[in-house]
C-alpha cells in the first residue's frame, strides 16, 4: 500500500496566525494521520498526533500541498519521528501573534519526511 504526505496549510487570518499540519493519507487523501503543534506561546507547544484524522470534516479554510509518497512500512515510523524534534518552547514575544514560533519544529520534520520520501523514491528508482 502507498502513503501520501500533504502539508494542510490554515492561512492566517486578521487575528489568527497561519497554521501547518502534515497529513499521512492512504488512498482516498481525506482521512489519515495528522500530525501538527499544539500549544501557546506562553507555555510552548507539544506534538498532537492524530491517528483517524478526517480532513473532509475540516470547516476552517485550508489548502494542502501534495509533499509525495512512500511505502506503507514507513506508518509506524512517523510518529517516532516527529516525537524525535524538540518543540518550540515558550516564546520570547508571547504576545506577538503573528511571530515565528513553529516554523523551527515544522522545518525539521518536513526535513526528515522528505528525506523518507527521497529514500523511497531512490529505493524505487533503484531497486
Amino acid at each position: 500500500m502507498t502513503l501520501y504526505a500533504y502539508l494542510v496549510v490554515f492561512p492566517e487570518s486578521v487575528k489568527t496566525p497561519a497554521h501547518w499540519a502534515v497529513l499521512i493519507t492512504t488512498e482516498n487523501g481525506k482521512v489519515g494521520q495528522e500530525f501538527q503543534a499544539i500549544g501557546s506561546p506562553f507555555h510552548g507547544y507539544n506534538l498532537e498526533v492524530k491517528e483517524e484524522f478526517d480532513l473532509s470534516k475540516e470547516f476552517k479554510k485550508h489548502s494542502c500541498v501534495f509533499l509525495g509518497s512512500l511505502d506503507d512500512s514507513w506508518k509506524s515510523q512517523l510518529a517516532g519521528v516527529a516525537q524525535s524534534i524538540a518543540a518550540p518552547g515558550i516564546s520570547s514575544t508571547p504576545l506577538d501573534p503573528f511571530a515565528v514560533r513553529l516554523s523551527y519544529r515544522q522545518r525539521n520534520y518536513l526535513s526528515i519526511l522528505f528525506s523518507l520520501l527521497e529514500a523511497e523514491l531512490t529505493f524505487i528508482t533503484t531497486g
